[in-house]
């Protein structure tokens, strides 16, 4: 461990340098992991492979400079993206266990697509649960659930003025040892600090709609779903 008044400055260096130790290895090697074998999911236009060592990578396409890209509805780019999930990552709320994954890094690389390295969660989404292709943990305890999302979705509007844009099942996890809540995807995130009180509020808002309807479905059918067995 590093001592004295430098060390928080000397520990950020050692986990930047870490960081582009670890896109560097990932751009050289990404493509043998780009199979079916190592596929997770997709999120908006990429898609998710696990890489070694309890990370994975997004891989997008990024058609911002498309010729057609003023008649799709887009969201952020991909470095932006990055930059969102950057900030949240390194973010914790005292008695909060709900987080995004940990982000390692952003590069584009020679074919020109998009590359975001982060922690590979262990959770699944509750698309998948609703869906019969994952299960919940045992003794999944969805008002706790929700109550810790919507102190998670409070502080990140009121203290940083972000709003998540695409909250929906897919983009909600449970830890499946803890059953805590995860975050993630945030092609569609905004700041909205310089924004006038209307706009920031519609923002806001739609997250809250949003975190209702996923709310509402698995309350409806919290009975039926399936449940991980006891080890």
């Amino acid at each position: 461990m590093f001592e004295g008044t430098n060390s928080r400055s000397e520990r950020a260096r050692e986990v930047e340098s870490a960081r582009e130790l670890l896109v560097r290895e990932t751009l050289a090697h990404l493509r043998e992991y780009e199979t079916k074998e190592h596929y997770i999911d997709h999120g908006g236009a990429g898609e998710v492979f696990a890489i070694p060592s309890g990370y994975c990578i997004k891989v997008t396409s990024d058609m911002h400079h498309s010729e057609h890209a003023d008649m799709l509805n887009l969201g952020n780019s991909v470095k932006q993206e990055a930059v969102f999930l950057e900030r949240l990552s390194m973010m914790r709320i005292k008695g909060n266990s709900t987080r995004t994954p940990v982000y390692i890094g952003y590069a584009k690389r020679d074919d020109g697509k998009d590359l975001i390295v982060m922690e590979r969660l262990n959770a699944v989404n509750m698309q998948w649960v609703l869906d019969g292709r994952a299960s919940l943990p045992t003794g999944f305890d969805i008002e706790h659930f929700f109550s810790e999302l919507e102190s998670y979705l409070d502080y990140i509007q009121e203290k940083m003025h972000i709003s998540h844009g695409d909250i929906a099942a897919r983009n909600i996890m449970v830890d499946t040892a803890t059953g805590a809540p995860r975050l993630i995807d945030f092609g569609r995130s905004r700041f909205h600090l310089r924004q006038g009180e209307r706009e920031r509020e519609t923002h806001y808002q739609k997250d809250w709609d949003d975190l209702q309807k996923v709310y509402d479905e698995l309350r409806a059918r919290i009975d039926t779903l399936p449940l991980s067995k006891a080890a």
